[in-house]
């Protein structure tokens, strides 16, 4: 008894670390027309966490380029702009936890019909809506 006591006792909080939660952003691109997603990711917030272990190429564009349609890849200001199809999906954020925090975003600009400019977290989180399963998206009419 004691033996199943202790591995109870050991086991038990692995399991629960071993349950991260991850909520993903996304924009979703709902009209007839392409849109012109450019990213300006967060420089300064990359580097602090990422320190020398960084390299911005690895890490956004090569792991984007596979995914998406890349347009224009600006590696010295951390700046991605997308094409994104009709009826098609951006992702623009993962982050651990069960609600966006845009830690590497500095500013989302949206060109369609109308030029969406989201160049602030807040702003951010309030266009952003939760679905399920940690999953939130920006629906462009």
């Amino acid at each position: 008894m004691k033996k199943l006591i202790r591995l109870f006792v050991f086991t038990l909080p692995i399991i629960f670390w071993s349950c991260d939660f991850f909520s993903t952003s996304s924009i979703v691109n709902s009209t007839e027309e392409n849109l012109f997603v450019e990213i300006h990711y967060d420089k300064k917030q990359i580097r602090k966490d990422w320190n020398e272990d960084f390299s911005f190429n690895e890490l956004f564009v090569k792991k984007n380029s596979q995914k998406y349609k890349l347009v224009k890849v600006d590696t010295l200001n951390y700046l991605i702009e997308f094409k994104v199809l009709p009826k098609d999906t951006l992702e623009v954020d993962v982050n651990r936890g069960k609600i966006p925090v845009f830690d590497y975003l500095k500013e989302i600009k949206i060109y369609g019909r109308d030029t969406i400019l989201l160049d602030k977290k807040e702003e951010m989180s309030k266009v952003f809506r939760k679905m399920e399963n940690g999953k939130f998206i920006f629906v462009i009419k």
